[in-house]
């Protein structure tokens, strides 16, 4: 590991606490996944814009994304699943 790569894993798991903070608001759920979805466009756009598209950092900081959104996707089907 170097070090762009642990500091845009540790970016993200700033963002992603930041996000979790919300759940103190009494923002509606609607709001709190807009703000999510605008946070995570900013912060792809900016990664795009340091390393360009074909950078093995990028790669490698994507890979390790995936791990919080595959778990993601995974819960949301484990709760959905049962309900079908």
């Amino acid at each position: 590991m170097n070090f762009p790569l642990i500091a845009n894993v540790v970016v993200f798991a700033v963002l992603l606490f930041a996000l979790g903070q919300t759940r103190h608001k009494q923002w509606s759920l609607a709001r709190k996944v807009l703000v999510g979805l605008a946070i995570g466009v900013v912060f792809g756009l900016a990664l795009q814009l340091i390393y360009g598209s074909d950078s093995q950092v990028l790669k490698d900081s994507i890979q390790w994304f995936n791990i919080v959104g595959n778990g993601y996707v995974q819960l949301l089907q484990m709760i959905v699943m049962p309900l079908v």
